[in-house]
């Protein structure tokens, strides 16, 4: 081959470009186990692929047949990238083809924009030509990830959302594929340029679409999950103040019934049992002792041993059900956790609640066995039904904000640390 760099060149160019859009949307998902070997090794299969198409089939042949092949292969390209997505990050094809086509959609807009100032300035290929594709590619790359990719999450798109993924690839693949078509057939310079800039505008129209589309769904689906599940705490506390209320009103009764009792014996086991209920679950706060007792009921169930020292009293700036909510939450994910570890001394949880100076500190820790992956600050679920679970650490990271608190996570060896910190 007489002009090898050129085509090695042309080769790299457009696979490494696809390569990094695809990436810039799909690299704040959660990534699969030995992410690294995955993503060199669907890198190299894609840009052999891409090379070894091009020499076997497609080299040689007249021009226009040249052009066809190429654009069925860019096809075939775009589905192995989209699967690539799905090999190396936890995702289904549907978030592969969302973030493919984004990536595919990129690439065309930057190469388009290259193409206009190459037929403006020069026809010839060299050194300052690859210079600009490189800067253009870089640029419009920078601003697409900064302007609409950097603040979205692909990773819990519904399933309602698949027939809106598979319209917007189908809109912008037939959209690039006919401008191509299109601009072989135009000899005027005026024209070409005039076709560039629609297939620009309407690239750039189907990522907007397709990005403003599932974000909205997203948010739309998130608020409907967490209002749902507000409800079932709203229900839980309910049901668990009752029951408080209930026992308070019983405690003050056996107090009474002590004076009442001859029988000391009986009377020393109210009294115990009266002191070990006060002891056990009296906070000072009412929504915080109601989540201690259901969640001490079900850590006992598991045989984890939960220890809790909260002063109640400091938390009266938040509303009852955001209490419940948020030592709910906390104390469900670390009994997730500590329920894993088969070491009977390592299934502790602690969480304590105090005023630390202008602040309320709230801290709980817990054991727990495997690794632990943080998505944008958050352990990520492990759970296979990512789109309904996974609310929990987001859920008290909201209410974190919500009262103007500061939330960090800590993992060191197997210990996990929650620690909140509200001004007050």
């Amino acid at each position: 081959m007489s002009n090898f760099p050129i085509w090695l060149w042309g080769q790299l160019s457009y696979t490494v470009a696809v390569i990094i859009g695809t990436a810039l949307v799909a690299l704040r998902m959660p990534k699969r186990e030995k992410f690294a070997l995955r993503a060199v090794i669907s890198c190299a299969v894609l840009i052999a692929a891409k090379m070894g198409v091009d020499l076997l089939f497609i080299q040689g042949k007249p021009f226009n047949i040249m052009v066809f092949l190429n654009l069925c292969f860019s096809l075939v390209l775009y589905v192995m990238t989209s699967i690539a997505v799905v090999v190396c990050f936890e995702c289904d094809i549907y978030v592969g083809l969302l973030c493919g086509t984004i990536g595919y959609g990129l690439q065309h807009i930057a190469h388009r924009m290259y193409m206009i100032y190459h037929f403006a300035v020069s026809e010839q290929t060299g050194f300052l030509d690859s210079a600009v594709l490189v800067a253009i590619t870089v640029t419009v790359y920078y601003a697409a990830y900064k302007l609409l990719l950097e603040k979205n999450r692909y990773q819990n798109i519904a399933v309602d959302n698949r027939m809106q993924i598979i319209i917007s690839t189908l809109f912008i693949i037939v959209t690039i594929y006919l401008n191509q078509f299109i601009l072989n057939a135009a000899d005027d310079f005026v024209v070409r340029v005039e076709i560039l800039v629609m297939s620009i505008a309407s690239s750039i129209l189907g990522i907007l679409l397709e990005i403003s589309n599932m974000s909205s769904k997203n948010i739309e689906l998130e608020r409907d999950i967490a209002a749902r599940l507000r409800a079932e705490e709203k229900e839980k506390y309910s049901y668990d103040k009752a029951v408080i209320d209930m026992l308070n009103i019983k405690a003050h009764d056996i107090k009474h019934q002590i004076f009442s009792t001859a029988d000391k014996t009986a009377e020393a086991e109210l009294r115990d049992a009266i002191s070990s209920y006060e002891n056990t679950i009296h906070t000072g706060n009412t929504a915080l002792d109601a989540v201690l007792v259901r969640k001490s009921r079900l850590a006992e169930e598991k045989n984890i041993h939960l220890t809790c020292m909260a002063d109640g009293e400091k938390l009266s700036f938040m509303s009852d059900i955001d209490i419940y909510s948020l030592f709910g939450n906390i104390l469900e994910n670390a009994i997730e956790a500590a329920e894993k570890i088969e070491n009977a001394e390592k299934r502790t949880i602690s969480i304590t609640a105090e005023q630390k100076g202008f602040f309320v500190s709230i801290c709980a820790a817990n054991y727990f066995v495997g690794s632990v992956k943080l998505n944008e600050g958050l352990p990520h679920t492990t759970k296979e039904d990512r789109l309904y679970h996974g609310f929990g650490l987001a859920s008290i990271k909201l209410l974190t904000e919500k009262y103007g608190g500061d939330l960090s996570i800590s993992v060191k060896d197997d210990m996990f640390t929650l620690d909140i910190l509200f001004p007050v």
